[in-house]
């Protein structure tokens, strides 16, 4: 069905563009940001028609602490390394790979603007990656944001 091939199209791809931002932030907020991005995936998710329940799978939140924890993730590779002053044109040219998350970052940022979703992790990520904003200045705004429901 349409749903849920959404879901399993959606939630890895939403996913991978939040991932680095745990990185960005050093392991005492991590979790926050986890599961903030969690909340994050399963709105944008549901709103494209997928169940809310496969975000908790192995698709979602099982995907997201794995590799958010592995040190084989290019995406937590990229975080590291980019939370510690890299500029990511010198990660591109030294990798020959790039991390996933740092090409779907800018496509989940458009379409959460589209569908007028609230994604501030998401929109960090793509400030740090497609803006060059400080990974700092990004985090300390949404560490003092007005706390949300995060449904």
């Amino acid at each position: 069905s349409t749903a849920t091939a959404s879901t399993f199209t959606s939630a890895p791809t939403v996913r991978r563009a939040s991932r680095p931002t745990a990185r960005f932030c050093g392991r005492p907020r991590s979790p926050t940001i986890r599961f903030t991005g969690l909340a994050e995936m399963i709105r944008l998710g549901v709103h494209l028609g997928a169940q809310p329940g496969t975000f908790a799978g192995l698709s979602g939140l099982g995907d997201l602490l794995l590799t958010a924890t592995s040190d084989k993730s290019r995406n937590r590779s990229v975080g590291l390394r980019i939370g510690q002053g890299e500029p990511l044109e010198h990660i591109r040219i030294g990798a020959g790979e790039v991390a996933e998350g740092v090409r779907t970052a800018q496509a989940v940022y458009q379409l959460a603007r589209r569908c007028a979703i609230d994604m501030p992790i998401s929109n960090a990520v793509y400030e740090i990656l497609h803006e060059n904003r400080p990974p700092r200045s990004v985090v300390s705004e949404l560490m003092e944001r007005d706390l949300k429901g995060e449904t």
